[in-house]
Formats: structure tokens, C-alpha cells, sequence
């Protein structure tokens, strides 16, 4: 099996897309939330716990392909650099010390490589080698 970091690409898609502007994971097709004790309810954000949480504790948070936790909980290492120049690795998904505004699948942050932070985790994509 090949295990690796998601591409952006991947990460927007396996979250729902992002569009329209503003959507969260969970929203369908043409929707996007805006009340902010429904996003509390479906990610662990800066509002609620304080502290990260088990993958599943959010189960309606659930994007359209299944992927739990794809707002809040942890900053997300993508495996591609945030601008062309190669300054840091792309970030997607906030964290449980971010506002809610953070969460959306449209929003991005980046991070050097060589550091670590307590909001910052992964998620792995995994698939059958090549060949």
C-alpha cells in the first residue's frame, strides 16, 4: 500500500468541495451553514472543548464521502506548499483553538515544515501501490 499526505485537491474534495464560498463538510450541494451553534455542534472549534477530541465524537460533521473531522480538531498537513515560492506546507481543516470562520473548506493556512504545533495533525491517504 502507498500512504502519504493528501494533496489539497484531495483534501477539498473527500470534505464536499468548496463551493459555494463559506461551506462547511457537512452542508449539501448549494448550502452553506451560518449558524454558528449548528457549526459548534458538528466540530470541535475554539467555542466548545478546548483540547482535541476522538475522530468520531462529531458525527454530524460528516462530509458527503464519509471523512469525519474535516472541521476543527486539528490543522491538517497537505503534501503541497501553500504558494508557489515552497515557504510552507499547506494547512486545511482549523483546529479546536480556532474561531468557527476557520473551519470552512475554503479557508487555508500553511506552516513551515521543519516545526511542529499542538493544532497541527494529519490525516493519511491510502491506496494500492502503483502498478
Amino acid at each position: 500500500y502507498q500512504v502519504r499526505l493528501p494533496l489539497e485537491t484531495e483534501w477539498k474534495i473527500a470534505a464536499g468541495g468548496d463551493l459555494p464560498e463559506g461551506r462547511y463538510p457537512w452542508d449539501k450541494p448549494g448550502k452553506a451553514t451560518t449558524d454558528e451553534n449548528e457549526i459548534i455542534k458538528r466540530a470541535n472549534v475554539a467555542e466548545k472543548i478546548g483540547h482535541t477530541t476522538p475522530v468520531n465524537q462529531y458525527r454530524d460533521g460528516v462530509s458527503p464521502y464519509g471523512a469525519m473531522d474535516m472541521a476543527g480538531n486539528v490543522w491538517e498537513w497537505q503534501a503541497n506548499y501553500f504558494r508557489k515560492e515552497h515557504d510552507g506546507l499547506g494547512l486545511r481543516g482549523s483546529s479546536w483553538f480556532s474561531d468557527v470562520d476557520y473551519s470552512r473548506v475554503s479557508f487555508r493556512g500553511d506552516f513551515l515544515p521543519v516545526l511542529s504545533d499542538y493544532v497541527i495533525g494529519f490525516r493519511v491517504v491510502v491506496s494500492l501501490p502503483n502498478g
